[in-house]
């Protein structure tokens, strides 16, 4: 049985509860627990889990000079989809070089 994530009302408290998902109320929905008002929050597992993670390309050349950076092994990489679409478009602007697409 999972564990939901909900703050006291009137003191603030977290508290966690232990129920059926088929119980589980939506997050900001008010519930009162053992005489307690409850209201449910999001849990900071949901909240921790949102890093970081750039996106390092396999495919495209070693130190490529249009890439926005490199790693240290030379492979490109980008941190968000801004940076992608902008190198597909130098890549394509750039005469000698191959036409690229990117595969979402």
């Amino acid at each position: 049985m999972p564990e939901y994530p909900f703050n006291d009302v009137e003191t603030g408290e977290s508290v966690t509860i232990f129920m059926p998902m088929a119980d589980a109320v939506s997050i900001g929905d008010e519930i009162t627990h053992k005489g307690r008002r409850l209201v449910r929050v999001m849990s900071d597992a949901v909240l921790g889990s949102r890093g970081f993670k750039p996106h390092l390309s396999l495919q495209l050349p070693l130190n490529d000079k249009l890439a926005p950076r490199c790693n240290e092994h030379g492979e490109v990489v980008f941190h968000n989809q801004k940076e992608i679409n902008e190198y597909v478009d130098r890549n394509n602007d750039t005469p000698g070089r191959g036409k690229l697409t990117w595969d979402e």
